[in-house]
């Protein structure tokens, strides 16, 4: 696969952090330029767009790469996997839901055609 297809999650990594910005331009820069054998080749080229502090530092809780990534505040009580999974639980329900309406068409569809069904024995028997 092509580099860029292969560096594209991890564009965001600096996301908020000094130097983040020059860095993905950096690696835009590089990887328009062509003539990449590697990712780390491009890592070599542009990480020094990065302040040794931010490269340095320990990674961000969950609260605070969400105020990053947020509009800079959280609800209260903020509780990141609750969020989570209200989502989830509703596209269960949905998918639930639509289970029960196919299961009963098919009963119904099933109930229709058992009086020919039977029917077809009869005539097979008699």
């Amino acid at each position: 696969p092509n580099i860029r297809v292969l560096v594209k999650p991890i564009l965001n990594l600096f996301h908020g952090d000094r130097g983040g910005k020059r860095w993905k331009n950096a690696v835009d820069g590089v990887l328009k330029a062509g003539g990449l054998k590697s990712v780390t080749e491009l890592m070599e080229k542009t990480l020094s767009q990065i302040p040794d502090e931010t490269l340095d530092a320990p990674p961000k809780t969950a609260e605070q790469a969400a105020l990053i990534l947020g509009n800079g505040s959280l609800p209260e009580p903020f509780a990141l996997p609750d969020r989570l999974a209200q989502f989830g639980d509703r596209a269960r329900g949905d998918n639930e839901r639509r289970r029960g309406k196919q299961q009963q068409q098919q009963q119904e569809a099933l109930r229709q055609q058992q009086p020919g069904l039977q029917q077809h024995q009869q005539q097979q028997n008699g």
